[in-house]
């Protein structure tokens, strides 16, 4: 039975899973050191980091869903 293929964007993939759970953990961090007053240099770019991984895995998901790719499917060549 086919399902209705749609562009469902909150159905993450592993990349955007990753990165989803990395932005939490630095925000929970960030919070964890604005309470004890410390500081770490460039922390900020961790923010950077996790949208461009997540970008990366939006691109990712919508090429696959636009050429038919199955999530899960592995193409194998047998001699």
């Amino acid at each position: 039975m086919k399902q209705n293929a749609s562009f469902r964007f909150w159905d993450f993939n592993i990349w955007q899973s990753i990165s989803a759970t990395g932005l939490v953990v630095s925000v929970m961090s960030q919070l964890g050191l604005f309470l004890t007053g410390r500081e770490v240099k460039d922390f900020n770019n961790l923010y950077l980091v996790w949208a461009l991984v997540f970008g990366a895995g939006t691109l990712l998901r919508y090429y696959m869903f636009r050429n038919g790719i199955e999530p899960g499917h592995h193409h194998h060549h047998h001699d």
